[in-house]
């Protein structure tokens, strides 16, 4: 026989045996579950269940039951998707016919139903919101900040287009820490112009916590703790990633984005990486010249369980970005900054788009490394062991005599964080946790700079300790709280041309309490009590100078002593006929020592230019403020929501309102989906449409403002994206226009309205290919 035609027969031979082998499976196996509403325990209706293996589905029915049958035993990749949550994905080894029941991330808007994700035990009850994995990919050309805005009760203070920090009912800078991946995040973050170091691309959720379990997160949880946490890596043998992309008007800005991942015999792995190139923005009349930014991130996750009792987990980030200034913001004297300020357009303002990033600018990169071991020594008792590493270098580049090519600020920082953990649930409803953090900080400033440093050189050492209560009595839930923080700083700065030394210890704590009632299964109130001691930071001691990205002189106060605040939140939230659920939530805080940046009425004019003046004062203050919330879904296809945020600040030793308050916001979503196209392959067209007011801010005061505080201004922005499956997988393609009118406008909180307009119409391409 020809070897050719022997090759041919021996290839149909095994053609045939295997599908003889395949009829002789027993693909009569079943695959049946139920799917309930992770807040409200209710059965959802049409969720779609994808076998991507068998290019088959079905839908749950009125009862959230769904069932599969004639499935063969071998190894499956489910996808649970539906309208307005965040699709679930499982990978299953079908041996027998298997009940799985899952729940779905349905009702986002609502507090109750937040957990710490990857935390097993107790849900907290003060809690306050989670963005999930699907809002932040329908976001991720955002920063970590603008994502958190769209929150109720969560705004941000800006510098420029490109930098921003959440403002957490009224609380921001100091009072607000960021927890990346359970570390800490550390850094040369003082000012409002220092943004987190975080690549949301990286993030599979991101949660604002307030109350008991904030208490684990450092001496800058007074206002509230943002969690940046990565979801552990799934038990899936095959290989699997996505590759992103978008590209944006404003800026044309694009980023590339890849994640890859696979659970091996010895260890699951995870590597994510990001690249992204802005050049200037553009209100809807003028470049914003020199305010793009470069960003390079990558990410690495191993993880290992040994035999259910230990889990081990390596994380490795890196992220480098180069941000642009303003350029009209630095003036260089007296006469032209009084002319800056009522400016149409600012000066130095070029013609023509630009991706060069000049002077003024900053380089910043942050290094984090972490270690974690936990060991479970039962199913109810377990041990957390952590230790980060963290290099955060940060370089400001001035416009300088001479077109000096150093940077003005070069700053490093070492920081140490070990973090002990034991956890242990009770069969009678309780949870407690106890713990020890220590922390030790090196920053250091490159003298060759030729630039008295704006942070002096310092040293920072500090522990906390802290006891975590959570527990449960028929419709009643509890959590009480503890902690103590001991911190010490070591520096020395100059003045007048002599060296003074700095050395001194802080004593603070928190202590919080809160109780909630389960009226109905449809309702639901909840009262918070806490008392924290937030010690003052480096920046608020012993800053001297020009703060570059915020165009200012800032001047730190070395008497200053701790704050100590009081705050109560109380909330009710509840549902209505499964179509309606709201939520209501009053906090007052009454805030004593309370440190500010107050502006001086002189401008200060140096070698570098001219700037207005900062002072940090401490004064007696009241914070209180509501956030509303009303959703409806008009159907299964539509749902609205209505949002409203009040915040109010008073100065009660000088009668004066509070710098830097946001002014009142009112949000509008309607969001819908249409099945345009009959095909398995074609998930429906999803919709969106975002209002949103921002009033003018009339809680001000003359003699604490350099300018009248600006309109009010109206935002829409709406988005549609599309979901089609292509080689076994679901990939997504969206189109999203924000500031549609493209408006010109001024925000308050945003340090270059003195300057410049906010950016004009941004419409933003977007494509997720998986794989």
């Amino acid at each position: 026989m020809h070897p050719i035609v022997s090759r041919i027969f021996s290839i149909l031979l095994l053609l045939l045996f295997s599908y003889g082998e395949m009829l002789a499976q027993d693909c009569k196996l079943t695959l049946e579950g139920k799917i309930n509403d992770e807040a409200t325990n209710l059965p959802l209706e049409n969720v779609k269940i994808i076998i991507q293996e068998k290019n088959i589905f079905v839908y749950t029915d009125s009862n959230g039951f769904f069932k599969i049958t004639n499935l063969c035993p071998t190894d499956y990749h489910l996808v649970f998707s539906h309208f307005n949550c965040e699709a679930k994905k499982e990978f299953i080894q079908l041996k027998e016919n298997t009940l799985l029941n899952q729940t779905m991330h349905h009702h986002s808007e609502l507090i109750s139903e937040v957990t710490i994700h990857g935390n097993k035990g107790i849900s907290s009850i003060s809690a306050s919101k989670t963005i999930n994995r699907q809002e932040i990919e329908n976001q991720n050309y955002k920063n970590i900040s603008d994502i958190l805005s769209q929150s109720a009760g969560i705004q941000t203070i800006k510098t420029g287009s490109t930098i921003s920090k959440p403002i957490i009912h009224g609380m921001y800078g100091n009072r607000i820490s960021f927890v990346n991946n359970g570390i800490i995040q550390s850094g040369q973050q003082w000012g409002n112009d220092h943004a987190p170091e975080i690549d949301p691309f990286a993030a599979d959720h991101i949660t604002v916590i307030k109350g008991a379990n904030s208490l684990q997160y450092g001496n800058a949880s007074l206002g509230g703790t943002v969690l940046v946490e990565v979801e552990k890596i799934k038990q899936d043998p095959h290989f699997h990633g996505k590759v992103g992309y978008f590209y944006q008007t404003n800026g044309r800005g694009h980023a590339l984005n890849l994640q890859l991942q696979r659970s091996e015999k010895w260890f699951s792995w995870r590597v994510r990486g990001t690249m992204l190139k802005q050049g200037d923005g553009f209100t809807p009349n003028y470049f914003l010249t020199n305010s793009g930014k470069e960003e390079k991130t990558l990410s690495v996750q191993l993880e290992k369980n040994i035999k259910e009792k230990w889990f081990l987990g390596y994380y490795y980030s890196l992220f480098n970005t180069t941000l642009g200034i303003l350029r009209g913001s630095h003036i260089s004297n007296l006469t032209d900054l009084q002319s800056a300020l009522t400016r149409e357009i600012p000066f130095n303002t070029s013609e023509n788009f630009s991706y060069s990033i000049n002077v003024p600018r900053q380089e910043v990169t942050h290094h984090l490394s972490k270690m974690e071991a936990t060991h479970f020594v039962d199913n109810f008792t377990k041990w957390q062991f952590k230790y980060g590493l963290q290099l955060n270098q940060r370089q400001e580049y001035d416009i300088r005599r001479g077109n000096n090519p150093l940077p003005s600020v070069d700053m490093t920082q070492w920081n140490h964080f070990v973090e002990v953990i034991f956890n242990k649930e009770t069969q009678k409803h309780l949870e407690y946790k106890l713990g020890s953090q220590s922390i030790f900080v090196d920053n250091n400033n490159d003298l060759g700079t030729g630039i008295t440093p704006f942070i002096p050189n310092y040293y920072q050492m500090g522990q906390t300790f802290f006891g975590i209560l959570h527990g449960s009595k028929n419709t009643w839930n509890y959590e009480l709280g503890g902690k103590m923080d001991i911190k010490y700083i070591s520096s020395y700065y100059f003045e007048s041309n002599k060296a003074f030394s700095f050395d001194k210890s802080y004593l603070g704590g928190a202590l919080y309490a809160g109780i909630e009632k389960e009226w109905t299964k449809d309702f639901k109130s909840k009262l918070n009590f806490g008392a924290t001691s937030r010690s003052p930071e480096v920046n608020e001691l012993l800053s001297r100078g020009l703060h570059q990205g915020l165009s200012s002189i800032e001047e730190g106060n070395r008497n200053l002593i701790n704050e100590k605040a009081f705050k109560t939140t109380f909330s009710i939230e509840g549902f209505a006929k499964k179509k309606i659920s709201f939520q209501a939530l009053a906090y007052f805080q009454h805030i004593k020592d309370y440190i500010y940046l107050q502006p001086e009425r002189e401008f200060r004019i140096t070698v570098r230019g001219a700037f207005p003046v900062y002072n940090t004062v401490q004064n007696n203050v009241n914070l209180y403020g509501a956030d509303l919330n009303f959703n409806y879904e008009i159907n299964k296809n539509f749902k609205t929501s209505l949002q409203y945020n009040l915040t109010r600040g008073n100065n009660l030793d000088s009668g004066n309102y509070l710098i830097n308050m946001p002014s009142d916001r009112i949000m509008a979503t309607v969001q819908g989906n249409f099945k345009l196209i009959k095909s398995q392959n074609w998930n429906p067209l999803e919709l969106s449409l975002i209002g949103q007011y921002y009033f003018k801010q009339s809680r001000w005061n003359i003699t604490q403002e350099i300018l009248t505080p600006p309109n009010g201004y109206l935002l829409l922005s709406g988005s549609i994206s599309e979901e089609f499956k292509l080689f076994k997988n679901f990939h997504k393609i969206s189109i999203t226009v924000e500031n549609i009118l493209n408006h010109s406008y001024r925000n308050y909180l945003n340090r270059q309205r003195f300057f410049a307009d906010e950016v004009g119409r941004n419409i933003v391409f977007k494509l997720d290919f998986r794989f």
